[in-house]
């Protein structure tokens, strides 16, 4: 249904793109940034974790294809960070996203499957991803393929 493919030049500026406006869009609809800066404040925090752009070492950016078709059709992205916890290394997921127009299909399931395998063959044992509470179709598809909670960080903005 889909595979994996390292990104492209061409495909990490398109996802930086995407991740740039959709990042803001997260931390200005948490309360944790005003909707001015948040474009500025996204592109900062994405140039410090990527300081060498898509080389950035334990950095991982791949591409979800689509299988159904010859052409090279892009439905989503992924990138991946590794990291050090106290059981060994394990995976971070930065970033999820299957397309607008390519959601309810089923590619995210097969994508976090493919992912799954990326993760094992890097000699990791555990992948942890951050779900924002409002975005019940991710925390969905995360509990049917068996990720379970870890921490809950509970948020109040007052005035």
């Amino acid at each position: 249904m889909v595979r994996l493919e390292s990104m492209t030049d061409e495909d990490f500026a398109d996802y930086l793109r995407y991740a740039r406006a959709a990042y803001g869009e997260s931390m200005v609809r948490s309360g944790f940034w005003h909707a001015g800066e948040a474009p500025e404040l996204a592109e900062k925090t994405i140039r410090d974790l990527l300081t060498e752009g898509v080389d950035t070492p334990d950095h991982h950016f791949y591409s979800i294809l689509r299988e159904e078709d010859d052409t090279r059709t892009v439905v989503g992205y992924a990138w991946l960070g590794e990291a050090d916890r106290g059981q060994g290394r394990y995976a971070y997921v930065y970033d999820f996203v299957i397309l607008g127009p390519h959601r309810r299909r089923g590619y995210g399931k097969a994508a976090l499957a493919a992912l799954e395998e990326v993760v094992s063959r890097l000699g990791l044992n555990m992948i942890v991803a951050h779900v924002y509470s409002e975005n019940f179709v991710a925390r969905a598809l995360y509990d049917t393929i068996g990720y379970t909670v870890d921490e809950v960080a509970l948020v109040k903005c007052v005035d």
